[in-house]
């Protein structure tokens, strides 16, 4: 008989091969494994894209955001210019770098350039997270700027509210902690829309945390004056010997003064306090001139404030004739 002769078939081990067996490691968490066959698989076929979009992903995993980032550039402007998802990945290591508006562009270069996005809603979201994190950050980086800071001071309080409300939610999320500005914020907000017991309670667990606060104690004390207690005069002059360090609370107890009718000490803490000329705190300036006799002054203050506001709601200088000058109406910007 005959012998059979066997076809031996070789075995082909291509980028492929390597490449399956990095997606095993890789779903093993075997990071290190999983990129040395991806490179591997791309040396043997370092045309296909891929497999360089999955050696960002395991970079990624391995915290190498900004190797990773190099490679998905590399893919989209020399490989593959239509694999538009790999501005998605880009968006998620910018966010792990802190680096948010290269985050923002590449996410939104990811939405628009795709016409039907794997991961719309992950960028969406992702997005909105973005959003929220900026505002936050412009809150605690310039608590003059505040969006519940300038709603108090037009007297528009509900909406301070809701503002306060949303940072302080996000600033637990973000760090596990109420901020203090937002709190005293929320705090002043509900006391004029006489929601006051709940605005106390808000003011004194600032102060349970430190005693010493002095934006609390500046609003603490106002609280007391306005209602006529008992010790809220002594107080009040007791706020002469604050000179507290951070800008914000330099103003919280100028603002106190005011509010304890100490216009004179007001006008000049306010001078040095408020942030350069912005419109909001130049009208406050203006009112504590007016009330400590600066009539002009508070001209010239509310001259150069006037035009940042609707002319129709804005307050109108007041007439020397006035009998009785209301420090209330004359703090805000807005009738």
């Amino acid at each position: 008989m005959r012998e059979s002769q066997a076809q031996i078939i070789p075995f082909q081990r291509d980028g492929s091969y390597f490449y399956q067996k990095g997606i095993e490691a890789y779903q093993a968490k075997n990071l290190v494994k999983s990129k040395q066959l991806i490179e591997k698989a791309i040396s043997m076929e370092p045309e296909e894209g891929v497999f360089h979009c999955q050696l960002a992903i395991v970079l990624s995993e391995m915290g190498e955001f900004t190797e990773s980032n190099r490679c998905l550039s590399h893919l989209i402007q020399c490989i593959d210019t239509d694999m538009h998802e790999v501005h998605f990945f880009k968006g998620n290591n910018y966010i792990q770098m802190g680096e948010a508006e290269s985050a923002e562009k590449a996410l939104h270069l990811y939405l628009s350039r795709s016409e039907n996005p794997e991961f719309k809603e992950d960028a969406e979201e992702l997005l909105h997270m973005l959003e929220e994190e900026q505002a936050v950050t412009e809150e605690e980086d310039d608590p003059f700027t505040a969006r519940s800071a300038i709603m108090l001071h037009a007297g528009n309080f509900e909406t301070a509210v809701s503002y306060a409300e949303e940072f302080i939610e996000r600033s637990v999320r973000r760090h596990g902690r109420r901020p203090r500005e937002g709190v005293l914020r929320l705090a002043e907000a509900k006391w004029y829309l006489d929601e006051r017991d709940e605005a106390r309670t808000l003011v004194n667990e600032i102060l349970d945390e430190d005693e010493l606060d002095p934006a609390a104690r500046a609003l603490y004390t106002t609280m007391m004056y306005e209602e006529g207690q008992e010790g809220a005069a002594a107080m009040a002059e007791g706020l002469r010997s604050l000179y507290p360090m951070r800008p914000w609370d330099r103003y919280a107890i100028a603002k106190a003064l005011y509010f304890t009718e100490q216009y004179e000490e007001a006008y000049f803490r306010l001078k040095k306090a408020i942030p350069g000329r912005m419109n909001i705190y130049m009208h406050q300036l203006g009112a504590a001139a007016w009330l400590s006799g600066r009539h002009g002054q508070a001209a010239r203050c509310w001259d150069f404030s006037s035009p940042f506001f609707p002319k129709e709601e804005y307050n109108a200088i007041p007439s020397l004739a006035d009998e009785e000058q209301k420090p209330y109406e004359l703090w805000r910007a807005y009738e």
